[in-house]
């Protein structure tokens, strides 16, 4: 893989969280992909580290990675209008 090649580290990690360890997959690699990312891409980076810890079930680690990027303007939270759009227990856990 090119070593510039930001979407193929995206990729990568989804593709990791998505595989278990026995399989060649897991929590550890996908991390590990996120943060190649991030070197390159620091917002990209961590919302890619905050989806696999999210998809993993890792929800403190989830916010954690979002964290540095909130601002006045930017929080970090879930959307009222989409509460759907992410998982029952990361809901509980911002709201």
């Amino acid at each position: 893989m090119d070593p510039e090649n930001c979407d193929g580290y995206t990729g990568l990690a989804n593709y990791y969280a998505s595989v278990p360890d026995e399989a060649g997959g897991g929590y550890d690699k996908a991390i590990q992909a996120a943060g190649e990312l991030k070197k390159r891409q620091p917002l990209d980076g961590a919302i890619t580290s905050g989806s696999v810890a999210e998809r993993c079930g890792r929800l403190e680690a989830a916010l954690q990675e979002l964290e540095p990027f909130a601002s006045e303007r930017v929080t970090v939270g879930v959307s009222p209008h989409a509460p759907y759009t992410v998982s029952d227990e990361l809901l509980r856990a911002v709201a």
